[in-house]
């Protein structure tokens, strides 16, 4: 077997008047005000990885190939691309299909979901819906029956209205707790008011405690969220406080999509503001009010409040620690009141798909296909499998065995976190052709 080989790449500054070392390092001359990239690329998968240097005052590129020995100290480049800012992966264009000649036939993958194909630079921190705090705000809010026989849409809707009608916007004179629970105790005791920010709490850990991904938005004088939906494999806006939800056609909106119409006035006409209580449309000076607080917008990456001790306004004074926000010019002008949060020009870094499913290809013949099973779902608890369109059958682990049959052929895959909720499936399909 073949050692596996790490790359060092050293830039260092180099006399010309220098003899040339003997240590089996290449050496370039980089020119002064110069870039230079690397690229690898996966001959299975066809991914391409680049990160680029810089050197602007010029000096000796200095590279070379050793042996890997294991070492923890140093990083996978595959590992460090993904984890920049603004790095980018993508797959090199080698055609739709990829075909593989076996010992007995041809084996063409005909459709292929790789854990790439919804990384994110960017880092969640989830709440953990088995938290004490949200079973006991599903418990006494009785929110289970609320969306009992509801499709997840129809739970989202239900909710958001359910939150809305808890008490009538007012001013906190005490502000709450990030904590659902509190919030509405201390508001029914007339301990406080609460506006879109208390909304949209309570609104967030109820959907996280019943199973869904959930995250902030910090809009202009407001606050908002956004919730993954699995039947459409997208973020969307709920918005409580407006008790509205925001759609182009019959398609749900997300933030960035509601930036992105709101650029011109003919794109911005497009745009449907719905009451999520009774589906009328909100027009007029109302629908400005609304489109006016989605003109900027900044995603919180932190929703896991429940674990730690801390009053509420720390949150809103040191908000742009734990945010990420879209690096474009219009966006910029956000009135960041403190900092700005951590920037990325790449809106796939907002919004990479979650509860995701992707195969890893770990060994291949006539006989079977082993895979590796990866997912980004929050808790996940499990995969299941369907062949061909049979029913889902539970897996246990991260492994999976296929046997090759002829003809073509699909497998889905999907992850279930800890509350059972079914991720969006991921179909893996081919083609085998035995020779006569």
């Amino acid at each position: 077997m073949k050692p596996l080989l790490s790359l060092i790449l050293l830039l260092s500054i180099v006399s010309c008047e220098q003899e040339a070392p003997t240590d089996n390092l290449a050496r370039l001359r980089m020119p002064p005000n110069q870039q230079i990239s690397i690229v690898t690329e996966d001959q299975m998968t066809g991914e391409e990885n680049k990160i680029t240097l810089k050197h602007t005052e010029g000096g000796i590129l200095v590279y070379g190939i050793e042996e890997d020995t294991g070492s923890d100290a140093i990083p996978s480049y595959t590992n460090l691309v993904s984890q920049l800012i603004g790095g980018k992966n993508k797959k090199a264009n080698k055609g739709k299909h990829q075909s593989f000649q076996l010992q007995d036939g041809q084996f063409t993958i005909m459709n292929w979901p790789k854990e790439e194909d919804y990384q994110s630079r960017l880092q969640y921190i989830w709440q953990n819906p088995a938290h004490p705090e949200l079973q006991h705000l599903i418990k006494n809010e009785n929110l289970a029956q609320i969306i009992k026989d509801k499709n997840e849409l129809d739970s989202f809707i239900a909710l958001n209205n359910w939150t809305r009608a808890q008490w009538q916007p007012g001013s906190p004179k005490i502000y709450p707790p990030w904590n659902a629970n509190r919030i509405l105790q201390m508001i029914r005791q007339k301990q406080t008011g609460g506006f879109c920010g208390q909304y949209t709490q309570v609104l967030a850990q109820a959907l996280t405690g019943l199973g869904y991904n959930a995250r902030y938005l910090w809009l202009n004088a407001h606050f908002s969220m956004e919730v993954y939906s699995n039947t459409l494999n997208k973020w969307i806006i709920l918005d409580p406080f407006y008790q509205c939800i925001f759609k182009k056609g019959e398609d749900y909106l997300n933030a960035y999509e509601v930036y992105k119409l709101l650029e011109t006035p003919s794109t911005d006409k497009e745009i449907q503001v719905i009451n999520s209580l009774d589906q009328s449309i909100i027009a007029g000076e109302q629908r400005q009010t609304i489109l006016s607080a989605y003109q900027h917008f900044v995603i919180d990456l932190k929703m896991n409040h429940l674990e730690e001790n801390k009053g509420g306004t720390s949150y809103v004074i040191n908000y742009w620690k734990h945010s990420a926000m879209l690096a474009e010019k219009r966006n910029m002008q956000f009135d960041f009141v403190s900092l700005p949060p951590l920037l990325t020009p790449w809106p796939q870094d907002l919004y990479a798909k979650q509860n995701q499913s992707a195969y890893k290809i770990v060994a291949l013949n006539d006989k079977f296909i082993s895979f590796e099973l990866k997912t980004n779902t929050p808790f996940h608890q499990n995969f299941e499998f369907s062949t061909d369109g049979k029913n889902f059958k539970p897996i246990t682990g991260y492994k999976l065995n296929i046997p090759i049959q002829s003809g073509q052929h699909s497998l889905l895959i999907r992850s279930n976190n800890s509350n059972q909720i079914n991720g969006p499936s991921a179909e893996f399909k081919y083609e085998y052709i035995k020779q006569p």
